[in-house]
């Protein structure tokens, strides 16, 4: 039989996104039911889109091809991701030469593939149970769907007004990590102190860290981390922070990321504190002095740890 190593390594040498191989061998160990991947269209050529469907049967994972394709629309100050975008048939041109992507279903069955692929779950909530989403995740995302798509898709500052506790909040639940190639999870979490999807992105990281557990910890290491969320002016992680009471302190020896390059990203290298007035509601300083204050319904500061 061959094994787990072996099958990541042949997936790595297709030179796919950490999220995809993440999806393939979770389905794979047999902890995530199904995974649903999106492919550019030049992503893959066809050769590689044959070795890689070659590589997964060889492995027993079946794979069904949407009939459709699906044109991405990308956010505002988030690198280049898109949370939202349409389908439209493979055979309609009218979108030109935009590019776009054709989904993929992967299971461990070629009746659950074929039938995720015939629409069989439409709704958010079938298609969120045969993803193996918590079932208070699929609530959440059904009541704040409308508000989400108000504006570019994202969840993540509903995540953060229905999590109620203080920071830091539960790493393993940071999704929003993703933004920087490293998400456990692949689903909005209903809080980021969701017991359910905390179990399930511990479950995950075990059965990641059997095929590689350097990889594995890359996604413990980005999700333990500070995160400014901003709607259209950028994401920014910090790590190697220290949260004292309501200042998060931060400085030569952290590491700063973000997807975008901007005023922002200047104003935060400069600084070497937070200060705290709420989730909502945030100073970046130097020192005492203020160098821009963070505040509305479109920034949140979340503190993972």
């Amino acid at each position: 039989m061959k094994s787990r190593k072996e099958f990541f390594n042949e997936l790595t040498k297709l030179r796919l996104s950490n999220d995809i191989i993440k999806g393939v061998v979770l389905v794979h160990s047999g902890v995530k039911p199904s995974a649903v991947i999106m492919l550019f269209e030049s992503q893959l050529p066809d050769n590689q889109l044959k070795l890689f469907k070659e590589l997964l049967r060889d492995y027993g994972l079946c794979i069904a091809e949407a009939d459709y394709k699906f044109i991405l629309k990308r956010d505002a100050g988030k690198g280049g991701w898109a949370n939202k975008g349409h389908r439209i048939a493979k055979a309609d041109s009218r979108e030109g030469n935009r590019p776009y992507y054709i989904y993929y279903y992967i299971a461990r069955s070629k009746e659950l593939a074929d039938e995720i692929r015939n629409g069989k779950f439409p709704d958010p909530e079938g298609f969120g149970q045969v993803m193996g989403y918590p079932g208070c995740c699929r609530d959440f995302y059904i009541r704040y769907i409308d508000l989400a798509h108000g504006k570019q898709g994202d969840f993540t500052l509903y995540s953060l007004a229905e999590t109620k506790e203080d920071y830091p909040y539960d790493f393993y639940n940071n999704y929003v990590a993703q933004y920087f190639g490293y998400s456990l999870l692949s689903h909005f979490t209903c809080s980021f102190n969701c017991k359910e999807s905390s179990n399930l992105a511990r479950r995950y990281y075990g059965a990641l860290k059997k095929y590689s557990k350097g990889w594995a910890d890359m996604f413990l290491y980005c999700q333990k981390s500070a995160i400014i969320y901003t709607e259209y002016k950028g994401i920014f992680l910090i790590k190697n922070f220290e949260l004292d009471g309501n200042v998060l302190r931060y400085g030569d020896s952290s590491w700063l990321y973000s997807t975008i390059t901007n005023k922002n990203l200047h104003l935060l290298k400069e600084a070497n504190n937070i200060l705290i007035n709420s989730k909502n509601n945030f100073s970046v300083r130097k020192g005492d002095r203020i160098l821009k204050t963070f505040k509305g319904d479109n920034v949140g500061l979340m503190i993972f740890g």
